[in-house]
């Protein structure tokens, strides 16, 4: 089958409804067949599309589960920035560790004794965002 004929029974079975394949013969004698319906795409579009979730679940002030995370900007033992999918999180304590770390999933434990939570202002720069953390945590 040409590019042109498969193409041709593409858009035919696009305003049907249904899907087209398309078989080529390698060399090596290895049948490829590609499918895919105008409904499978869309699903795959929107898969790709959609955002985790942001949760933040404290447990008796000395263990926090955050989720949503896309990166640990910085953190010592008394403060952590993280990125999260609505904005910036500024965590304050005293002996802050981090328990678990996987940005994969976007997730972050941390232990210690928790003293504040705050989102950072969206609008904000980035440095200024840090610059303006660290400057509350300093007076």
């Amino acid at each position: 089958m040409t590019d042109r004929e498969f193409g041709e029974r593409r858009k035919a079975a696009a305003l049907q409804g249904e899907s087209a394949d398309r078989e080529l013969t390698c060399s090596n004698s290895i049948l490829l067949v590609i499918t895919c319906t105008i409904e499978e795409v869309q699903a795959m579009i929107e898969e790709e599309m959609k955002t985790t979730t942001h949760e933040i679940v404290m447990t008796n002030r000395n263990v926090m589960e955050v989720s949503g995370v896309i990166s640990v900007e910085s953190f010592d033992s008394e403060e952590f920035l993280l990125q999260t999918d609505y904005g910036y999180l500024g965590i304050r304590g005293q002996d802050l560790h981090i328990q678990n770390l996987d940005l994969e999933e976007g997730r972050v434990s941390i232990e210690g004794h928790i003293l504040d939570i705050s989102y950072l202002d969206i609008q904000t720069p980035r440095a200024e965002k840090a610059k303006g953390l660290l400057g509350r945590l300093f007076k």
